[in-house]
């Protein structure tokens, strides 16, 4: 650490050390603070360039490892990545209901046990509970793009419990994570012990 300027005054006044020599020695202490410093910030700029390279990786890594279902796309004949809109359950309970014949509706009730009409007037009550919001219709994701669908999501609750279905078969049933899957079953579970067993 360079002396106090009451320290150099002290010095430069005694005859142990002359002005030129105490010139130099400042000179050389000002170069080794301007090299410390030098050295100081490349180490910050490598560090956040590791950061960065770190997190772009995790990202990357997170990305190539996550699970995908690939349909073929009608229009060109290519296989593209799936979305819930293209699962059978999509298409059948919830765009074209009025096309259930009255097998299905025995099928449906079989699998899923619970009746068609009481399924419909179930997913209007849980899209109106604030303990499902982040599935209601409408809702966003922390990506701005749409929340999975709680039809599909309800009947992956329902298909669990009653046929005792993994997470990872509902999501080839609906194209939908068997993390999503799982975390929206903790909820449905949560609501049924306090809300419908009341009712």
């Amino acid at each position: 650490m360079p002396p106090s300027s009451n320290a150099l005054h002290h010095l430069l006044l005694s005859e142990e050390l002359c002005p030129e020599k105490f010139l130099s020695g400042w000179k050389r202490q000002r170069d080794l603070e301007e090299e410390e410093e030098e050295l100081l910030q490349a180490c910050r700029a490598s560090s956040s360039s590791l950061a960065a390279d770190h997190v772009a990786t995790r990202k990357q890594r997170k990305k190539d490892t996550s699970a995908k279902m690939f349909v073929i796309d009608r229009d060109s004949g290519e296989p593209r990545e799936g979305t819930p809109h293209d699962s059978l359950w999509w298409v059948n309970y919830v765009m074209c209901p009025h096309l259930m014949t009255p097998r299905m509706l025995h099928k449906f009730r079989r699998c899923f046990r619970m009746p068609f009409k009481t399924w419909q007037e179930l997913v209007d009550k849980l899209n109106t509970e604030e303990i499902f919001a982040p599935w209601h219709h409408g809702a966003k994701n922390c990506f701005g793009t749409a929340s999975s669908s709680l039809q599909l999501l309800s009947l992956g609750a329902l298909r669990y419990l009653g046929r005792k279905c993994t997470f990872d078969c509902l999501e080839e049933l609906t194209f939908i994570s068997e993390r999503t899957h799982e975390r929206f079953f903790a909820k449905y579970i949560e609501y049924g012990a306090t809300n419908l067993y009341t009712e």
